[in-house]
């Protein structure tokens, strides 16, 4: 009965990765073309990556705030390059966290040994996009005296962090039928105090990164470009109110 029981046990955990396997082969959002612009170093950006995989962008000049970037769920990391590399070109470190299968939650552990190890960073401020500002609640949880801000991007916690002593902005988008507005208020309580809530007007869920559409998600009536623009901007504003 014991073997059975073994056997059993076996056979649902390789079901289990095969089927986590497939997710990942079929279902993974790549990043456009145009990303491969903002994995090479400038004069102003430095571009590299660590021992795990995630993409470091370094300024030449860099401020006393450094970011930790989560992607959304599904989305290879790239695809979020181009808004990592112009937020560095600002003065902001940048991590770009590459979680495991591409599923933000398997990433925590490189975000700990990050926290932990990084030298001259005074205040860190974790970015999310859906799934991956999810995470981000964990860490203010985890980290609550290193992490100074949470830069939610059409998403909510996944804990309750009302009571934590951290800058808070919710970025989300008019047209985004993936992470909605409702959706988002029904979270309102676990918000930490002052939260400020931004709408990008004419804006979507896909339109966060570069990885084409999502299926199921509202039509933009903004560029990519436009999107990413105001995006850059608020999420400057709310850097340099930190400091």
């Amino acid at each position: 009965m014991k073997t059975i029981i073994i056997s059993a046990l076996i056979f649902l955990i390789i079901l289990a990765g095969v089927a986590l396997f497939f997710v990942y082969m079929f279902f993974t959002k790549k990043p456009e073309s145009s990303v491969n612009n903002y994995l090479k170093s400038s004069d102003e950006v430095l571009v590299s990556y660590d021992k795990t995989g995630n993409i470091i962008f370094l300024p030449k000049e860099a401020k006393n705030i450094a970011i930790l970037f989560y992607p959304e769920n599904l989305v290879e990391a790239e695809a979020y390059a181009p808004l990592c590399f112009k937020l560095a070109n600002e003065g902001y470190g940048v991590v770009l966290i590459k979680p495991f299968l591409n599923i933000s939650f398997f990433s925590n552990i490189n975000a700990f040994k990050r926290l932990k190890s990084e030298k001259g960073v005074i205040h860190w401020v974790v970015i999310g996009h859906g799934s991956g500002g999810r995470v981000s609640s964990f860490l203010a949880r985890k980290f609550p005296q290193k992490i100074k801000g949470i830069v939610f991007l059409a998403s909510y916690p996944i804990f309750d962090i009302s009571n934590y002593d951290i800058k808070s902005l919710v970025i989300y988008a008019e047209f985004d039928t993936i992470v909605n507005y409702e959706q988002i208020m029904k979270h309102f309580d676990e918000f930490p105090k002052d939260c400020e809530f931004f709408k990008i007007a004419g804006g979507n869920h896909s339109q966060f990164g570069y990885f084409g559409e999502i299926f199921g998600d509202g039509e933009s009536l903004i560029t990519k470009e436009k999107q990413q623009e105001i995006l850059i901007e608020k999420i400057k504003e709310f850097l340099d109110s930190i400091q």
